[in-house]
């Protein structure tokens, strides 16, 4: 009885669907209605509605699934203004499209927004969101989509609070305070978005995990380009972060965050600011022309930076401060003001890197490092497969390497360190088995 019943009921939904309506809203009063909120009155689920250009001062509840677009009809896409006095839509059903509006004047605080999702499997597209305190708010639901969007001048463009399988792929974010920021929310996907001028371009924090975020081009923030601060396991991956005031990537206080094949360049701090971070892998990123240091580790334990480009920094390649038990392997760091910079920092394992070309190779105080790999390993030198506890290239070592093996048959020492198996071939020469 139970199954025949539901079964009746989602005949009666597709029967309903199959006669959506399409209604139509205009303020000079040509169109079946003047007012968005008398045509959602009358909607029934899977209505669209059609909104053309015009000025709509309202505040407007969507509770049942319709599909709301604008069209402009001369004058410019239709305007819903707020006027400050809540969110201009507060969408509180599932599966409700929102296309083709400009959204102004939501709320003067939090959680009131420009658009207000409490709901899932939300589409948002091709719409202006400008001049709100929050642009988009996602407050407790999931697997809503905001795609195309131009979010300029609002105190935060994008706020996801406790949402997990959101996409916020392709807008366009510039101007605003705080462009993408995501707070207790997991597993969203932020992507393919252009984020500039904003204070912090993307934040994730308050314990925000296993969120992506990929191929986003990060420009001229007044501040940090990407900060995560109390976040676990986020993956950042594949991102352009260029020309921002401040640090390009700053990850604070988290762990098991991986960083890969990010572009960070001519920021105006660091190019990677890692500060409190655990268990982290940071892996072939091209940091370079950084106004301070590439990459520096402040307090930082048991990551791994492996494969990265350092170069052209105008401080330290890579910086480690207090931070111990890091293995820093296969980066090439060269034409910085210093390679490598060590202080305080003991129990790192140093070895396979190219350490050139730097104004200065080293500076290091007060830190007991090892400069080659602590175990035996087998790597391939000039078709010879062989094994041993290989150290780093350095530019001024002058050693001979009588059995061919591609290290250096004396140590190199420097700054009461020892590198017993110093490379003589370049990066490129050697390769792991």
């Amino acid at each position: 009885m139970m199954r025949e019943t539901g079964l009746a009921a989602c005949a009666i939904l597709l029967m309903a669907y199959a006669h959506a309506a399409t209604l139509t809203v205009d303020d000079d009063g040509e169109a079946d209605h003047s007012s968005i909120a008398d045509a959602i009155g009358v909607a029934q689920p899977g209505d669209t509605i059609l909104i053309m250009s015009g000025i709509y001062r309202e505040c407007v509840l969507l509770d049942k699934p319709l599909t709301i677009r604008g069209l402009d009809t001369g004058p410019g896409r239709p305007v819903l203004d707020a006027s400050g006095l809540g969110s201009a839509m507060t969408l509180a059903s599932d599966g409700i499209v929102v296309e083709g509006v400009e959204v102004i004047g939501g709320g003067d605080r939090w959680p009131e927004a420009g658009i207000k999702v409490k709901s899932d499997k939300n589409v948002l597209s091709d719409n202006i969101i400008r001049n709100n305190d929050v642009g988009i708010g996602l407050e407790n639901c999931n697997n809503n989509t905001i795609e195309g969007c131009d979010l300029s001048e609002n105190n935060v463009g994008v706020l996801v609070w406790s949402g997990s399988g959101n996409i916020v792929r392709k807008n366009r974010a510039c101007k605003n305070n705080a462009g993408l920021l995501f707070l207790i929310s997991d597993g969203n996907f932020i992507e393919d978005n252009q984020l500039s001028e904003n204070c912090y371009s993307i934040i994730l924090t308050e314990g925000s995990q296993g969120n992506t975020v990929n191929w986003n081009n990060i420009s001229y923030s007044i501040d940090y380009g990407i900060h995560i601060d109390k976040a676990d396991l986020n993956l950042i991956v594949g991102n352009i972060v260029a020309d921002n005031d401040n640090y390009g990537i700053s990850i604070t206080d988290s762990k098991g965050n991986i960083v890969v094949g990010n572009l960070v360049r001519k920021n105006g701090g660091d190019g990677l600011y890692l500060e409190g971070l655990e268990n982290s892998s940071i892996m072939n990123n091209n940091i370079s022309e950084n106004i301070y240091d590439g990459l520096s580790l402040v307090g930082s334990a048991c990551n791994r930076l492996k494969g990265n480009l350092v170069w052209g920094n105008m401080d330290d390649g890579i910086s480690l401060v207090d931070s111990i038990g890091n293995t820093i392997t296969e980066n090439v760091i060269c034409k910085n003001d210093y390679g490598l910079y060590l202080d305080g920092s003991d129990n790192n394992q140093i070895y396979l890197n190219s350490i050139t070309d730097n104004e200065n190779a080293y500076y290091i105080v007060e830190s007991s490092n090892s400069w080659n790999s602590i175990e035996e390993i087998e790597y391939i030198y000039q078709s010879r497969t062989l094994r041993s506890h290989p150290g780093n290239l350095w530019g001024d070592y002058g050693g001979e390497d009588s059995d061919g093996n591609g290290l250096g048959d004396e140590p190199y020492h420097f700054a009461g360190q020892f590198d017993y198996y110093p490379l003589v071939g370049g990066l490129e020469e050697y390769r792991l088995a």
